[in-house]
């Protein structure tokens, strides 16, 4: 069959539980074009049968955050010949910044599933250094320590998510990535905990590679430390820089009482973002996502941006008051961007003070707020049009739980069409 994706729901439970491995087995002996296998919603919990099955048969397997591992104290995932036989080259667990609360709602131990997580990775992990071009794993049970003893030399994409755990040592992660020479994209988009300083990704003090990073076109950190030394390492190709937060701190800022309140949110000021966007030399950037608080060097941080980057296509820009009673100054940050004349799209969350929370029912309130958005919107979008190439502007519009852009496509030199796009929503 020519499939090349299928993606597998439900659960391993059940009278025909044992005989899942080789029903597997044939199901993919069916699809010999499958390019990927994706577990998604298996509760229950996935065996290390069905996965040794994965590891043998599939060359990119993912494995959503409502999936979980299956195995009792100690388990053994594979045999050291399956080991050999890995051919996986892509691999994804996703994991959510809510993977306690969500642990708490369905009654099971969470350290002990991170144990269990850990053991299974670290089996995975060691058997596709060789091949491996793209992994995506979360911080909490990432073995990184593993990694770093092992080479990657095909790796292009590293992604790590969830949360930064309590205790990682300070060179670990730049010694992992000193093992990948390929990378061109890292994204590393973890949630932080109270009393937790902003981590360093790099030190330029290790003896490390002096090729590492050069190939890297794409980088994101969440709560990125101004002073770290990757903000120094020469990254010629370098086309998307994201400098954000995790999870978003608009979904913090109207859902307070969801989120932990061991959740930390670190924002950058305007100050930091300009600080880090000095030491870089990325002038071949065609896309820029910045997450700041407001303070007086941010007329300076917008100018810079307006002239540093003259292949700038794509802009977002989630702007938080430094005070409550601090006025949004909209006009004027269009007017400052306004001068970019390779901009394509732009991204526009600002945090206005008449922002309501999620799903304040209020019916008054919440025509008033929209009236208002539209208003600011079609006055950014009006000194926007100077703009040559311009396609849209984006407004979020943050009264659901899953936020949402409202587009505002331009349409000649007068008309505007509103659209609202459901394919950004997140939290």
């Amino acid at each position: 069959m020519l499939s090349r994706k299928i993606t597998l729901h439900g659960s391993f439970k059940g009278p025909g539980k044992k005989r899942a491995p080789d029903s597997l087995k044939t199901l993919l002996d069916f699809f010999p074009n499958l390019q990927h296998l994706q577990f998604s919603d298996v509760f229950a919990g996935i065996p290390s049968a069905i996965c040794d099955v994965c590891l043998e048969k599939v060359a990119s397997l993912g494995i959503t955050y409502n999936s979980r591992w299956r195995a009792k104290k100690n388990p053994t995932l594979q045999t050291p010949l399956l080991i050999e036989l890995n051919v996986l080259t892509h691999f994804s667990l996703e994991s959510s910044p809510w993977r306690e609360l969500h642990g708490s709602c369905r009654r099971f131990d969470l350290n002990a599933e991170f144990i269990v997580e850990s053991h299974y990775l670290t089996q995975i992990v060691r058997g596709m250094n060789e091949n491996a071009e793209s992994l995506a794993l979360p911080m909490e049970t990432a073995p990184l320590d593993r990694m770093s003893q092992l080479p990657w030399p095909r790796i292009r994409r590293l992604s790590l998510h969830g949360r930064y755990p309590l205790v990682m040592g300070a060179t670990t992660l730049p010694a992992v990535l000193s093992r990948m020479p390929t990378l061109r994209s890292l994204r590393i988009q973890a949630a932080q905990e109270h009393d937790f300083s902003r981590p360093r990704i790099w030190d330029s003090s290790m003896a490390l590679s002096s090729t590492a990073l050069s190939e890297l076109e794409s980088l994101t950190i969440a709560y990125p430390d101004p002073e770290d030394d990757i903000f120094s390492v020469k990254v010629p190709r370098l086309r998307h820089l994201s400098l954000r937060d995790e999870p978003r701190y608009h979904f913090q800022l109207r859902n307070w009482d969801f989120v932990p309140i061991s959740t930390a949110a670190p924002i950058l000021t305007a100050s930091e973002c300009l600080r880090i966007l000095r030491r870089m030399e990325t002038p071949t950037l065609t896309s820029l996502e910045l997450v700041y608080k407001a303070d007086a060097s941010e007329d300076t941080l917008l100018r810079h941006i307006s002239s540093a980057y003259p292949s700038l296509a794509r802009l977002e820009l989630h702007r938080y008051r430094e005070s409550d009673d601090m006025i949004v100054p909209h006009v004027f940050i269009a007017e400052c961007l306004s001068t970019i004349a390779s901009l394509r799209a732009v991204h526009f969350n600002l945090d206005c003070p008449e922002t309501p929370r999620v799903h304040c029912k209020r019916d008054d309130f919440l025509e008033s707020w929209v009236a208002l958005s539209h208003a600011q919107a079609m006055d950014i979008v009006s000194v926007m049009r100077r703009c040559p190439i311009l396609e849209y502007i984006a407004v979020l519009d943050p009264r659901l739980q899953c936020c949402t852009w409202v587009d505002y496509h331009l349409r000649g030199p007068h008309d505007v069409w509103v659209d609202m796009d459901d394919s950004e929503c997140r939290a």
